[in-house]
């Protein structure tokens, strides 16, 4: 057997926030403002060991974990909004208060699981069961409102600098986890797996209250949530050779998630005259049964080219949603072929048809109880034609090619290229239409026995279109239609270098690993909203609109980590390691402060960098 433990320290800054006031402060209120530092440090210890005994092998890993600090958090206290030019030097009326701050993190997270697996002959099993449990520290932020501005009557003209207001932190929780898996071989050709799973989540921690106003009490409807999920998985898998140069493999699955939670109807503290959406609201326990079931076969044609076909289908049903029921059918073919005796090469197309039945753009405002026509009790209203892009009926067209190279040297490679293409044929707003790419080089070194390196960069581009028209009444009389155009491109780039390096053969390892990733979010937006009809004094055509180019948006994400692993004793290895990431996040929008409330206190232009160092160490006794 064997025992491991482990400890990890990780610390993360995201900087000093100065404090600001918008629209404009006097310097005689300066000195009120202060700055606010927002970090956190997690401590994280583990312990594990193993045991053989016979066929069986015992496991079993314990984790705590426990993260300190603050994190960026905002409220808003009361009122209508109101709209303040850019020049203005003071607001005129002060109606609402939008308040940033320091959010306290305090929590503890366990993780326990144990596994046992076992194999003899033709059969193997492995049991598991995994508890993990989360605690909040702190259960909620009582803030109060900075702002001195007339009274309200939504609070019943109590001064709004008097209101302070519970924010309820992230819930204590915890989950329960089985899993069952068996295998057994009939013959040499002929195997059967079997995956069973069954999870349990609660969740009961006590609401907090609202309004903290005593004159405007907010009761909720119950004392606490009493939520409750089952989740059920079953999967079943056949492998085989019917006959020379075949294999065949079916499989079934079942993933089914109940939500036992109640549903429950939550009132808002008060309403705003001019927006009826606020409530009073449902909490939705969301559930789903996904169902699936696939055949795939393949044919040898000569020594080393091999032909795969495979079709799957996939119904997934869901409650308060737009559509209760989807269904999915994806085929494809895939060539593998040796082009030489060191280069081989496959090529991949695969087309994918998802069907929404019974679509219902008003689902999600039925599931409210509302109404979907203009006048009172009307929550909302979606034009047809207006789909959930991940519930709409899909038409997706995939190629993907590999070639991999494997000269006698000490190097290797390949090369990956993959395309796809996504239609929505039922959708006339929205997204309609999006393109992926993924390319990119993977290489491997191996010198010499006790040095091995290994590279890799990926490529990927995501194009989205939803360029549609709206239509107002009949646009050849009295009524309008508006051309609406807007794309995006996102992009990936990302690169990878490890080495492992074997400095003192069966006493000392070192590792070595460095990633880099760059995202770019690009936006290309019709100029302005042109209306054009008869009735329209001024008529815009398409072909007068201006795409305007806005800023990028993009995102680097670099980590390294070095590794060492020394063999104290034959029974006794120490690990040491540390690891720096670095997330670098650049936005136009946050160099330039929001000016659409009366009111508003921010701690800082908030940009969310961070740093952050992990250390860890740990020890593995065998015995």
């Amino acid at each position: 057997g064997s025992l491991t433990w482990g400890f990890a320290q990780i610390l993360k800054a995201n900087g000093n926030l100065p404090a600001i006031w918008q629209p404009t402060f006097g310097a005689g209120q300066a000195p009120a403002f202060m700055n606010a530092a927002i970090d956190f440090r997690r401590d994280i210890f583990t312990v594990g060991g193993k045991f053989y005994w016979d066929a069986w092998t015992l496991s079993s890993n314990i984790k705590h974990e426990h993260k300190e600090g603050t994190q960026i958090g905002s409220m808003e206290f009361g009122g209508t909004g109101v709209t303040t030019s850019s020049s203005a030097a003071a607001p005129t009326t002060r109606t609402t208060g939008v308040v940033y701050l320091p959010q306290p993190v305090d929590y503890d997270m366990n993780t326990f699981n144990l596994t046992a697996a076992y194999k003899r002959g033709r059969f193997q099993t492995q049991l598991s069961y995994v508890f993990s449990q989360f605690n909040e520290n702190i259960n909620n932020l009582t803030v109060q409102n900075p702002f001195l501005f007339t009274p309200l009557t939504s609070f019943n003209n109590l001064a709004p600098s008097l209101l302070t207001a519970v924010y309820a932190l992230p819930p204590t929780n915890s989950a329960h986890q089985l899993k069952a898996l068996f295998g057994y071989n009939f013959d040499p050709k002929t195997r059967l797996n079997v995956n069973l799973g069954y999870s349990l989540q609660l969740q009961n921690d006590n609401f907090a209250l609202g309004s903290g106003n005593a004159l405007v009490p907010q009761i909720p409807p119950r004392t606490s949530f009493n939520g409750q999920i089952n989740s059920y998985f079953g999967n079943i898998a056949l492998t085989a050779q019917p006959f020379d140069k075949s294999d065949l493999r079916i499989s079934l699955s079942v993933d089914d998630r109940e939500n036992q939670s109640p549903r429950t109807l939550f009132a808002t503290v008060y309403t705003r005259s001019a927006n009826n959406n606020e409530g009073p609201l449902y909490n939705l326990p969301f559930s789903y049964d996904k169902q699936s079931g696939s055949v795939e076969f393949g044919y040898r044609l000569l020594p080393q080219t091999k032909i795969t076909a495979y079709d799957t289908l996939n119904y997934e049903f869901r409650d308060y949603t737009d559509t209760s029921r989807t269904t999915t059918n994806r085929a494809g073919v895939k060539l593998r072929s040796a082009l030489s005796d060191e280069i081989f090469g496959s090529v991949g197309y695969a087309h994918e048809d998802r069907r929404a039945l019974h679509y219902n753009v008003f689902g999600w405002w039925h599931s409210q109880g509302c109404a979907t026509t203009s006048g009172p009790g009307d929550c909302g209203s979606e034009p047809n034609g207006f789909l959930m892009f991940f519930e709409a009926p899909r038409v997706r067209d995939e190629v993907k090619g590999m070639v991999d190279v494997t000269p006698k040297g000490a190097f290797t490679g390949s090369v990956m290229v993959k395309y796809a293409r996504d239609h929505y044929p039922d959708s006339t707003y929205g997204l309609r239409d999006n393109t992926n790419l993924s390319v990119g080089p993977d290489l491997a070194w191996r010198p010499m026995p006790t040095l091995s390196a290994h590279a890799y960069y990926t490529y990927q581009q995501i194009n989205r279109d939803t360029a549609s028209l709206y239509t107002s009444g009949d646009p050849t009389t009295t009524g309008y239609f508006v051309p609406w155009t807007e794309k995006t491109k996102d992009s990936t780039q990302t690169l990878g270098i490890s080495a492992n390096w074997a400095a003192m053969p069966d006493k000392l390892n070192l590792s070595l690993d460095y990633t880099l990733s760059y995202g770019d979010t690009a936006y290309a937006l019709g100029d302005g909203g042109a209306l054009i009809g008869p009735t329209i004094a001024s008529q815009v055509t398409l072909a007068a609109l201006n795409f305007k180019t806005m800023p990028n948006v993009t995102t680097t994400l670099s980590t390294i980590s070095l590794k060492g692993a020394y063999a104290i004793s034959d029974s006794m290895v120490l690990t040491v390691g540390y690891a720096f990431e670095k997330f670098s996040y650049s936005d136009p929008m946050q160099s330039n402060a929001t000016t659409q409330y009366a009111d508003l206190l921010l701690p800082g232009t908030y940009t969310p960098n961070a740093a952050i160092h992990l250390v860890s160490t740990g020890l593995r006794f065998r015995f």
